[in-house]
């Protein structure tokens, strides 16, 4: 199954963000944080690989054409080149279809999973070493949310990313996701009237 990846270098206990530049003249924020548990203390963590999925589930906001992500996404763990995190949509209550990462557009008031897997296995095999990844679990199911945005307590894990178990034995999985509303498509409506309405008028 092809994985639209995000390449993330991480960390212990450190989050990694890929945050795009914000203009120094720019007044305002290009985006906001939805969703983060980012810093509530620290539970434990979980390895995670080929054989071994993760996926934290979430739910949007009311924003009434849906987000944007195009701010930082962050990650708490360990992880190499190799990690690839990804959204996945919900499918009757776990991970369904692949979404991909930052850039793509969440409906409103819908169910998604944040996805960490990697190309290695999750722990050494043989002779062969392996570095452990491992995704940081929050002690509470505390959270900072704006917009109506919800960490929900379940998680899933899976030996190949098809068959999932949902779980619920410590707290969320620790990331903070930011992004932006998509412009209501009135608003393009009536741009699109009133350039018409020009190009009419220096005709005339």
């Amino acid at each position: 199954m092809r994985r639209k990846a995000l390449l993330l270098f991480l960390l212990p206990s450190i989050f990694v963000s890929t945050q795009q530049s914000v203009p120094a003249q720019s007044l305002t924020p290009l985006w906001t944080t939805y969703l983060s548990n980012s810093g509530e203390p620290l539970g434990g963590s979980a390895l995670y690989g080929s054989d071994a999925w993760i996926a934290q589930s979430l739910e949007t906001g009311t924003a009434p054409d849906g987000y944007l992500l195009n701010g930082p996404i962050l990650f708490s763990g360990f992880g190499a080149p190799t990690t690839e995190l990804s959204f996945y949509s919900d499918d009757n209550g776990v991970p369904g279809v692949e979404l991909g990462g930052p850039g793509i557009i969440f409906s409103p008031s819908t169910i998604y999973w944040f996805v960490a897997t990697a190309s290695e296995p999750s722990e050494s095999s043989g002779p062969v070493q392996v570095f452990p990844k491992s995704w940081n679990y929050a002690s509470d199911s505390n959270y900072s949310s704006s917009d109506n945005w919800s960490l929900l307590p379940a998680f899933a894990t899976s030996g190949d990313g098809s068959d999932w178990t949902i779980e619920t034995s410590h707290g969320p999985f620790q990331f903070a996701i930011s992004g932006s509303p998509v412009p209501e498509s009135s608003v393009f409506a009536f741009t699109e009237l009133a350039l018409a309405a020009i190009l009419f008028s220096r005709k005339k």
